[in-house]
């Protein structure tokens, strides 16, 4: 199967240029105009529930910003690639749709939907060049037992950069992205302790930070491959959220 990149490329472009005609109504934007919006917006997804927008886990640039440390890699490039998700989608709209509806609890776009076409015209308009191979995306199937200590000053800096932006501020959940992100580390241990006993809270949270609300621990939260995440910066997450070996 081709990518929705290379499938649907030229009537999508159709599309586009009926809507950027000179002429048209001065208040009108561009389909790639309203992708970017787009991209901001979780209005994406209609669910009450969600708070994500694209931009929560995606760069919309070539590097990934030096302050955040995102889920997902950066959206520039995506629509030349040939697969998503290491390999396990090969249509670009597939790889949209899995997100919308599992963390965003939104529904799937379609071919023919008006958000999905501007959308898709926008990712175009940051993917120049040749096509290339997809990106890996590593599952971690086995938790692994992650004993070491870590540093807390750094996994304080990793939390800013990973954490803060959901969950807020550590122990109180100030400016936490939605009013309910779990309070870490108290909340989430509680938690744990109720519905996983006996199981060691950083092998919860590593199952957690791996594969998400997947496998078992619920939750809308996004999985951080092993490519985006190392197991020594998360044991420095873990040194600074309170978390004992």
């Amino acid at each position: 199967m081709r990518s929705l990149a290379l499938a649907a490329a030229a009537s999508l472009s159709i599309v586009a240029i009926a809507l950027a005609t000179p002429g048209c109504d001065p208040g009108e934007i561009t389909a790639v105009e309203r992708g970017r919006e787009l991209m901001d917006d979780p209005d994406v997804s209609p669910s009450s529930l969600n708070h994500f927008a694209c931009t929560t886990c995606h760069a919309l640039t070539e590097t990934q910003p030096a302050t955040r440390r995102l889920a997902g890699y950066t959206l520039a490039g995506v629509a030349r690639r040939k697969t998503f998700y290491g390999g396990a989608e090969d249509r670009l709209l597939d790889a949209i749709n899995f997100c919308i509806v599992q963390y965003m609890r939104g529904v799937a776009l379609t071919e023919t939907d008006a958000n999905g076409r501007a959308m898709y015209e926008y990712l175009v308009s940051i993917s120049p060049g040749p096509i290339t191979e997809g990106l890996p995306w590593t599952v971690i199937h086995v938790i692994p037992e992650l004993t070491d200590p870590g540093d807390a000053a750094r996994g304080k800096q990793l939390y800013d950069a990973t954490c803060r932006e959901c969950h807020g501020d550590l122990h109180t959940a100030r400016g936490a992205l939605e009013p309910r992100a779990t309070r870490l580390p108290e909340e989430a241990t509680s938690f744990y302790d109720a519905n996983f006993p006996g199981i060691k809270h950083r092998t919860i949270v590593t199952e957690k930070l791996r594969n998400g609300g997947f496998f078992g621990i619920g939750g809308q939260m996004p999985p951080y491959g092993a490519e985006l995440l190392t197991d020594a910066e998360i044991v420095d997450l873990y040194a600074y959220i309170g978390l004992p070996p």
